[in-house]
């Protein structure tokens, strides 16, 4: 991708919303580095918590585009966290996160009305292509 292409995404982003929000509820620091490493030029907000009450509160009271949720850590509920959005937000963007590799697992998760299952390990480019689907006009002017 060119400079000039990398300068109209951002500035195509910019003009929709200054930057996109992202609630992370996962509590693995190599994959919050990774998620702020693929976000560096898209102008990304990463709001974290890695406590269930702290994550319930700050979902409720804030609107974001994309929300990556850890269903692997049984003291942070994920699963649970993924019914109350689904309850409270109009067509949320739920990645559920896990580092299972069971058939099972991703069923019972996909059953939770997710968006997108994610397995770890991930790459930067799978994630700004997760975080950017969705943006179809960005997509569109910048293949052109």
């Amino acid at each position: 991708m060119t400079w000039h292409a990398n300068c109209f995404l951002i500035v195509t982003m910019m003009k929709k919303h200054p930057y996109f929000k992202i609630f992370l509820l996962d509590n693995d620091e190599e994959f919050q580095q990774i998620l702020k490493k693929s976000c560096k030029k898209i102008m990304v907000r990463i709001d974290k918590d890695i406590n269930e009450k702290a994550a319930l509160k700050r979902i409720v009271s804030s609107e974001y585009d994309h929300y990556f949720i850890n269903v692997d850590i049984p003291e942070l509920n994920g699963r649970m966290v993924i019914r109350f959005i689904n309850n409270i937000k109009d067509d949320p963007r739920i990645i559920a996160v896990t580092s299972g590799k069971g058939r099972e697992t991703e069923g019972m998760v996909r059953s939770l009305g997710i968006t997108y299952y994610l397995r770890k390990p991930v790459s930067m480019m799978e994630l700004k292509s997760l975080i950017l689907k969705g943006e179809p006009e960005l997509v569109i002017k910048n293949e052109r």
